[in-house]
Parts: structure tokens; sequence; C-alpha cells
């Protein structure tokens, strides 16, 4: 279930179907594939993020107490919201691009560029980033020395 979804999701954003699934449902879908993701703890690495990625659905968050009664004795806590698809018009990507190591010791240090694109307008912010291949990975700006 939630992968057709998903996959529903992607035909829209791809201009495949005019049907947009319920930004709702698509939120639930996502979840649910990160838990699923988590607890299997999958590895990934850097070359299956190398490309360009369209943003195309945005969570937002809602603040939500999690005790509603006692609400000065307790930090908000944040939930995703209803989700919603992006105008067309708006075009956001991130792009990953492989790099050369820096040294055959240490991680290569690769480039991430960000874009965001209003109709003719657009915005470009290019920089380094590192890929930490752990369990949970994530992508990390390097740490310089400083002699």
């Amino acid at each position: 279930m939630a992968l057709d979804v998903i996959e529903a999701a992607v035909r829209y954003l791809q201009m495949q179907t005019v049907e947009k699934p319920v930004p709702a449902d698509v939120i639930a879908a996502l979840i649910e594939a990160e838990k699923q993701s988590k607890q299997a703890k999958q590895r990934y690495r850097y070359e299956q993020l190398v490309g360009s990625w369209r943003l195309g659905l945005v969570s937002g968050t809602q603040k939500a107490s999690a005790r509603a009664e006692k609400k000065s004795l307790t930090k908000p806590v944040k939930k995703p919201g209803a989700g919603r698809f992006l105008p067309r018009f708006i075009n956001i990507a991130i792009t990953y691009a492989e790099s050369e190591p820096l040294s055959l010791l240490g991680p290569a240090i690769h480039t991430v560029t960000n874009t965001v694109a209003l109709g003719p307008l657009q915005l470009k912010l290019t920089g380094p980033t590192r890929f930490a291949n752990r369990t949970a990975s994530r992508l990390t700006l390097p740490k310089f020395r400083q002699s």
C-alpha cells in the first residue's frame, strides 16, 4: 500500500499522470518507508545519490504539545503536516556530483548544488560535502583542520 502511494506520487511529479495523490497519504507512506529502512539498518553509498533530485512535495511541520493539559511544562513536539505538492513552475533541486579524493587516505570531498528556480529566475548555491558511511547515513560538511 505505502509503496503504491509513493509510486503514484512519483508518476504525478514526473508528469506521467494528472491524478494527484492525497499529499497526507504520501507523507504517511514516506514516513513508513523511512521507519522500515531504519529498522533494516540499510546502508547507502554516495554513488546512489549522484545526480539531480527534484523536490516536489513538502510536508510542513505542525507543533503539538506532548501533553495538552500541561502546556507550560512541555516542549512542543514537531510532527509532519498534511503535505503539499509544489507548483510545477517552481523547481527546487539538489544535485550531488562525484569528485576526486584529496588524498588516498581520506574520504573524497564531493560537490553539492542547491538550485531554486522560479520561472526564469534562478538561484544556485554550490559547496563541498562528504558522505558519512554509517547505518544512519547523512551528508556532512567536511571539517577542516586549522594550522
